[in-house]
C-alpha cells in the first residue's frame, strides 16, 4: 500500500511542477552565459529545480527499493528497518515537495491578483512570469529613480552655488608712463552679496550628494541580489536541498539548503512587498483597502486663494474661483436689463473672467449695488521694481497666512516686499470652521501656538552688511532692507515668556565666529545678522497683529494632554496648514499598492530646506526597511530549516535575531 501511495506521488508531483512559474527558467541571467558545455548542462538541471527534485526522488526510491529487496532475500531485519524509515522519509521529502509548488504557485498568483488590480502604471504582470521578483525590481527602480533625480539637483545646486560665489570683480593698475603715479596697485572683491550663504549651500549641496551616493550603492547592491542572485542561486540551492535531503547521510544538510532557498526566492522578495504595503499603511491608513476613492476633507482645506472679493453686511466676502464669481454677476444682471438669460451668462462670465485675469479693476453688480474687487488687479497694482529692473508681485501660491515660507519664491526678499503690500482681503487663512470643542478645550490656551496672521510686515529699515541679490530699488534700495523681511524665517519664533527662540543657539554662534578663521568669520557674520534682525519682527498675543510664531514655554507640565491632538488644535486659533490640507485632501484609489513612489509624502511635517529633506525622507526604505527584511529572513531560515530536520548552528546568530 505505501508503494502505491509513493507512485502516485511522485505521479501527481510530476503534473504539479509543470505549473510552478517560479523557476530559474525565467531568469535571464541564468546558464546561457558558462561557456563549457558539460557545466552549462548541468546549471540547467539545477537550476530547473522541479526536474531534479523528482530525478533525486526517483534515485533515492531506487536505492531504497534495492536494499529493501537485499534486506528481505538476505534476511536483515536492521536492514528492513532502515529501508523502511528512508521509504517514510521519502514520503515526507516527496510531501514536503509537493507543498512548496503549491505555496510557491499560490504566493505568486497572489502577487498578480495584487499589482493587476492595483493598476499600477509601468506594472503589469502575468500567471506564466515571476511576479514576485518583477515586483520587487520596480520597488527598487521607483526609489532609485527619486534619488538620482534629488542626487541631480544637489549637484546643479553645488554647480549653481560656486558659480556664484566665484565671481569676483577686480582691478589692476601698473606704472606705464613717468611719472604716473600707480605702481603695482591691484584690488579684488567679490561680486556676490551673499558669499557667504553660498560657499554654506554648496558645502551643503555636495554633503547631501554624497549622502545620496552611498543611498544609491545601498538600493543598487539590494536590487542586484534580490533580481540577479536570488533567482540564479536560489533553485540551485533549492535543488541541491531536495537532493541532499532524498539521501540519509545528507538529509540535515539538504533540510538547511531548501530552507535558505526558500529564504532568498520567496521570503526575502516578499519581505520588500510587504515594506510596499506598510508604506501605503503608514500613509494613508487604511485607505488604500476601504474603496474611499476621496478622503474627508476639511472645509477650510476645500477654499483656494481667493480670485476677487466684496464687502458685505458684517464681513469680506472672498471668491475661490472663476465660476463663483460669474454666478453672482449673473444673479445681479438677470433681470436688470433686456437680455436673455443665456447672454447674460455669457456678459457674466466675461465679466468674471476680465476680474480673475485684473484687466478689469473693479465692478458693481446693478441689482445688488455690491462692488467686487480683482485680486490680481490689487497685485499688480502694488507691483515693486526690482533692483534687477524687473516687476515683481505677490503670485497667488504666496498668497497664504501665515506666510508659505516653505515655497522657495514666496521666501525671496522681494516677493515678501510685494506681499507686505497686497491686502489681506486677497489671502487665504485656512481657519478650522468646524471646530471640535473637546479638542480645543482638552488644550490649555498657554500650550497653543500662535500663528503670524499678520499681513504687512514691513517695520524697521537698516543697513544691511549682506543685503539681498534682489532689493525693491524704487522703494528701499539696497543696502537699505527691511529687517523682519529679511530675516530667517526659523529665527522668526518666540516663546510665551517673552524669550527668543533662538538665542541660545546665537549666543554659541557668535562665540564660534570669534575663534573661526578669517575666511570663515564672513559666513557667520551673515547668519548672525539675518537671525539677528528677526528680532525687529512684531509680536503679540493677537495672531492679526503678529508677525512671528509665538510657542508655548519649554517644559511647561500643563502641556502634556496637547500631544494626541490633530495639528490643527495645537494653534490658537486652530488653523490648518499647506501640508496638513495636501495630506488630508489627496484623493486616493481603492488599491492595495498606489505607487512604488511613497518618497514625496514620507516624513510628513519634517522642517527645514528641500534638499535636507528630500534625503531624509529616503532613509527609512533604504537603510532601516533592509534590516528589518534581512532579520525577518534569517529568523525564517533558522526555524524552517529545524522544520525540515536541517541543522544551522551558526555561532552568534541568537545573539543577532
Amino acid at each position: 500500500m505505501k508503494k502505491i501511495i509513493f507512485i502516485l506521488l511522485l505521479i501527481s508531483l510530476a503534473i504539479a511542477v509543470d505549473t510552478c512559474p517560479i523557476s530559474g527558467s525565467n531568469n535571464p541571467t541564468g546558464c546561457d552565459s558558462i561557456q563549457t558545455p558539460w557545466a552549462k548542462e548541468a546549471c540547467k538541471l539545477f537550476t530547473n529545480w522541479e526536474t531534479a527534485t523528482v530525478l533525486a526522488l526517483i534515485i533515492s526510491a531506487i536505492i531504497v527499493s534495492l536494499t529493501y529487496m537485499v534486506s528481505i532475500g538476505f534476511d536483515m531485519p536492521d536492514l528492513k528497518a532502515w529501508a523502511g524509515t528512508e521509504l517514510s522519509q521519502i514520503i515526507a521529502t516527496a510531501i514536503i515537495i509537493a507543498s512548496l509548488v503549491v505555496v510557491l504557485v499560490f504566493i505568486n498568483e497572489l502577487v498578480v491578483t495584487i499589482v493587476n488590480e492595483s493598476q499600477i502604471s509601468g506594472l503589469t504582470c502575468n500567471i506564466q512570469e515571476n511576479c514576485l521578483n518583477k515586483t520587487a525590481s520596480f520597488y527598487f527602480d521607483s526609489y532609485i529613480n527619486k534619488a538620482e533625480k534629488q542626487m541631480r539637483a544637489a549637484l546643479e545646486e553645488v554647480k549653481e552655488k560656486m558659480a556664484a560665489s566665484s565671481r569676483r570683480i577686480n582691478s589692476y593698475c601698473s606704472q606705464v608712463l613717468l611719472p604716473v603715479p600707480c605702481l603695482q596697485f591691484s584690488t579684488s572683491f567679490s561680486a556676490d552679496p551673499d558669499l557667504g550663504k553660498n560657499i554654506l549651500d554648496a558645502e551643503r549641496a555636495a554633503s547631501v550628494f554624497e549622502y545620496y551616493q552611498n543611498l544609491l550603492s545601498s538600493m543598487e547592491a539590494q536590487k542586484f541580489f534580490v533580481q540577479n542572485v536570488s533567482y540564479t542561486l536560489g533553485p540551485i540551492l533549492l535543488a541541491l536541498g531536495i537532493f541532499g535531503r532524498s539521501f540519509f547521510f545528507t538529509r540535515r544538510l539538504g533540510g538547511l539548503l531548501i530552507a535558505i532557498a526558500i529564504a532568498i526566492m520567496v521570503v526575502l522578495p516578499l519581505m520588500y512587498l510587504f515594506d510596499w504595503i506598510a508604506m501605503q499603511v503608514t500613509l494613508y491608513g487604511s485607505l488604500p483597502f476601504s474603496g474611499s476613492a476621496q478622503p474627508d476633507c476639511p472645509e477650510e482645506c476645500k477654499q483656494q486663494v481667493p480670485v476677487a472679493y466684496a464687502y458685505g453686511f458684517t464681513h469680506v466676502i472672498q471668491f475661490n474661483n472663476t465660476q463663483e464669481l460669474a454666478d453672482l454677476i449673473f444673479k445681479g444682471l438677470d433681470g436688470s436689463n433686456t437680455c436673455t438669460p443665456k447672454q447674460n451668462m455669457e456678459l457674466a462670465t466675461e465679466i468674471a473672467i476680465n476680474l480673475t485675469s485684473g484687466q478689469m479693476e473693479t465692478y458693481t453688480i446693478p441689482k445688488a449695488n455690491m462692488t467686487i474687487y480683482s485680486c490680481e488687479a490689487e497685485a499688480q497694482k502694488n507691483k515693486v521694481i526690482g533692483s534687477d529692473n524687473d516687476n515683481y508681485t505677490c503670485d497667488a501660491p504666496c498668497r497664504i497666512l501665515p506666510y508659505p515660507y516653505g515655497n522657495d519664491e514666496c521666501a525671496k526678499y522681494i516677493t515678501q516686499y510685494a506681499c507686505s503690500k497686497l491686502t489681506d482681503n486677497c489671502k487665504i487663512k485656512r481657519l478650522v470652521k468646524n471646530i471640535d470643542q473637546k479638542q480645543y478645550n482638552s488644550c490649555p490656551a498657554e500650550c497653543k501656538i500662535i500663528p503670524p496672521l499678520k499681513n504687512d510686515c514691513k517695520g524697521s529699515n537698516a543697513k544691511a552688511g549682506f543685503p539681498p541679490s534682489v532689493t525693491p530699488s524704487n522703494e528701499l534700495p539696497s543696502p537699505l532692507v527691511d529687517m523682519c523681511l529679511d530675516s530667517r524665517f526659523d529665527c522668526r519664533v518666540w516663546y510665551r515668556d517673552g524669550t527668543w527662540a533662538p538665542q541660545k543657539k546665537m549666543d554659541e554662534l557668535e562665540a564660534k565666529a570669534k575663534e573661526a578663521k578669517e575666511e570663515e568669520k564672513e559666513a557667520y557674520a551673515a547668519t548672525i545678522e539675518k537671525c539677528g534682525f528677526a528680532k525687529n519682527c512684531q509680536q503679540s498675543n493677537i495672531p492679526e497683529n503678529s508677525c512671528v510664531y509665538i510657542y508655548p514655554t519649554p517644559n511647561n507640565p500643563n502641556c502634556g494632554s496637547c500631544l494626541t491632538l490633530e495639528k490643527a488644535y495645537l494653534y490658537n486659533p486652530p488653523i490648518r496648514t499647506e501640508e496638513e490640507c495636501k495630506q488630508l485632501c489627496t484623493p486616493q484609489p481603492k488599491k492595495t499598492m498606489t505607487t512604488g513612489d511613497t518618497v514625496p509624502l514620507l516624513v510628513e511635517g519634517n522642517v527645514g530646506p528641500s534638499i535636507l529633506t528630500n534625503v531624509s525622507k529616503l532613509l527609512v526604505p533604504v537603510y532601516l526597511l533592509p534590516l528589518f527584511n534581512i532579520l525577518v529572513t534569517v529568523m525564517f531560515i533558522r526555524s524552517f530549516s529545524k522544520f525540515l530536520g536541517g541543522d544551522i548552528e551558526i555561532p552568534g546568530l541568537a545573539k543577532v535575531i
